[in-house]
C-alpha cells in the first residue's frame, strides 16, 4: 500500500510509490502506468501483486452492490487472459 499525506491544498502526496495508475481518456490509451523498477522485486512478486489487486477491485464492485466479488473476480480473471493474449491498446474494445 502507498503511504498518504494530506498537503494543506487538499492534494495527497504519495510516498515512494511502487505503482502509479491513472485511467486517461484518449484515442490511444485508456490507461497511464508509471513503475518504480527499483521496488519492482521478482516476476512472481509482480504476479502476487496483480492477483492482491484483482482480489482487492472484485471486493470493491461487491460493496457497490453491482455485482458479487466472485463474478466481479471470474469477470476480471477472463478480461485479463484476453487482455494477455490480444492486448487491446490503440483498439476499440467492449470490456462489459
Amino acid at each position: 500500500m502507498f503511504w498518504k499525506k494530506k498537503a494543506g491544498d487538499g492534494q495527497i502526496n504519495i510516498q515512494n510509490p511502487m505503482l502509479v495508475a491513472v485511467r486517461e481518456e484518449s484515442k490511444e490509451r485508456t490507461l497511464g502506468v508509471h513503475l518504480d523498477p527499483a521496488q519492482l522485486g521478482t516476476p512472481g512478486e509482480a504476479g502476487i501483486m496483480l492477483a492482491d489487486i484483482a482480489r482487492r477491485m472484485a471486493h470493491v464492485f461487491s460493496e457497490t452492490g453491482s455485482v458479487s466479488q466472485d463474478a466481479a473476480l471470474d469477470k476480471i480473471a477472463t478480461i485479463f487472459a484476453a487482455e494477455l493474449a490480444t492486448p487491446t491498446e490503440g483498439k476499440a474494445h467492449q470490456m462489459g
